[in-house]
């Protein structure tokens, strides 16, 4: 598996540990209806263009993953309480490990954009995106 790979399967683990009664997905549409609990979306996302050290070479990447979380409930406090606690708890996930068990260098979650809220069937969602940036190095003869 490449470091890339690696770096997001280790963010799913740690958001799917972290939200154990949301479903967390990666790369996957969301669906029609949601988990009671919340449900939680980890884009691929954008590598960027690589620092390159030359001696020994190596590639450090700033890996922007879109998160997304989505809350659906019938009342607008219940939506916008449960979206806080799945934007609460992703935050302190990745604040009590920045490293993601050693798999990066550094995880960083940006502030929340609050999505406007859709509806499915006669029940509203409440979604927002954040944006996790993975900080890791590929040797050079491994890039990725």
């Amino acid at each position: 598996m490449s470091v890339r790979e690696t770096a997001l399967a280790a963010l799913k683990a740690t958001l799917a540990a972290a939200l154990p009664l949301a479903r967390v997905r990666r790369a996957e549409p969301l669906p029609d209806r949601y988990d009671p609990g919340g449900d939680v979306r980890i884009g691929d996302g954008d590598p960027g263009q690589p620092e390159v050290t030359l001696s020994p070479l190596v590639y450090t990447f700033r890996h922007a993953v879109p998160v997304v979380a989505v809350a659906q409930h019938a009342t607008a406090a219940t939506r916008a309480a449960m979206l806080d606690a799945l934007l609460t708890t992703i935050g302190a996930a990745i604040a009590a490990d920045r490293t993601l068990g050693g798999v990066v260098i550094w995880a960083d979650v940006s502030a929340p954009e609050m999505d406007a809220e859709g509806h499915i069937g006669a029940t509203s969602v409440g979604t927002a995106t954040i944006i996790v940036t993975l900080v890791y190095d590929v040797p050079g003869n491994a890039l990725a």
